[in-house]
């Protein structure tokens, strides 16, 4: 591991964790959070970023700590509410797609770059596929537009990482789903037809697909 750059992706996690506080509290209408609540979150992001440092190579470091920064509070917000703000989705892609853009510059690899951004754009209309055919068929909501818009920043990460990172992201994600809410299905706390939050499982998927494979 770097320390230089271990200890920047550290700095930029804690300095997230104000950000990530109050945008949950906004979304989901919660009280302003206190230091208690501030300092979960920039260990929650410290956490990931210390991972990911030791996981995956320097150059998209900065993207996946991005994505944890961006990721903290969207699982979150999806959990309570069962919804994925453009505003923070958005902002999460603009960051990543910065900090690879910057990357395939200071690394010369255009072809990384190319891969993200087929990663992201295939992802996404995977997801938009699947949304499709769940409205089509009048199938439990298990996936929404916002899951669609989220896939983007995480194809990406997974894009510049490899085929594999990306394959073992997007089939993770469904396995943890139905490990998670198939379990609670079948011990009778509640239906397949439930509204289900399924942010938290492509991005919890996205970090072990980037730390085993990355």
């Amino acid at each position: 591991m770097n320390a230089a750059l271990a200890a920047a992706a550290l700095g930029l996690a804690a300095l997230s964790a104000p950000w990530q506080a109050r945008a949950v509290a906004r979304e989901t209408s919660s009280p302003p959070p206190g230091p208690r609540v501030v300092a979960g979150y920039a260990a929650a992001s410290a956490l990931i970023a210390i991972a990911l440092a030791v996981a995956v190579p320097a150059a998209v470091l900065p993207a996946g700590v991005l994505l944890g920064a961006g990721g903290v509070p969207l699982s979150i917000i999806d959990a309570r509410s069962h919804r994925l703000p453009d505003r923070l989705t958005g902002l999460t892609l603009l960051a990543v797609l910065a900090a690879l853009a910057a990357a395939a510059g200071l690394t010369g690899s255009p072809g990384q770059l190319a891969a993200a951004v087929a990663g992201a754009g295939a992802m996404a209309g995977f997801y938009g596929l699947l949304l499709t055919v769940s409205a089509v068929i009048g199938s439990a909501a298990a996936y929404g537009l916002g899951d669609v818009k989220l896939a983007l920043p995480v194809g990406a990460v997974l894009g510049w990482l490899g085929v594999l990172p990306w394959l073992a992201g997007l089939l993770g994600a469904h396995l943890l789903y139905v490990a998670v809410f198939g379990g609670r299905a079948m011990a009778g706390g509640t239906g397949w037809r439930s509204r289900h939050a399924y942010g938290p499982c492509m991005l919890a998927a996205t970090l072990a697909a980037a730390l085993l494979f990355g």
